[in-house]
């Protein structure tokens, strides 16, 4: 009978480890974010624009 009330103890002491409430680690993470901003300066008589270009197209197109 001894045997019995160890095993039956025993198994209660399992059903009762795995009913517990699991403990939540709560981890906090943060980020930061950096904007880094840049000053360029453009030249804009050093950039030339040819306003007097023309497009030429030549028919290719065969007639049998």
């Amino acid at each position: 009978m001894k045997k019995v009330l160890s095993l039956v103890a025993v198994a209660g002491m399992f059903a009762f480890a795995s009913c517990e409430s699991k403990k939540v680690e709560e981890t906090t993470t943060t980020t930061e974010e950096v904007t880094t901003t840049e000053d360029v300066a453009v030249d804009t008589a050093a950039v030339t624009v040819d306003t007097t270009a023309t497009t030429t197209t030549t028919d290719t197109t065969v007639v049998k």
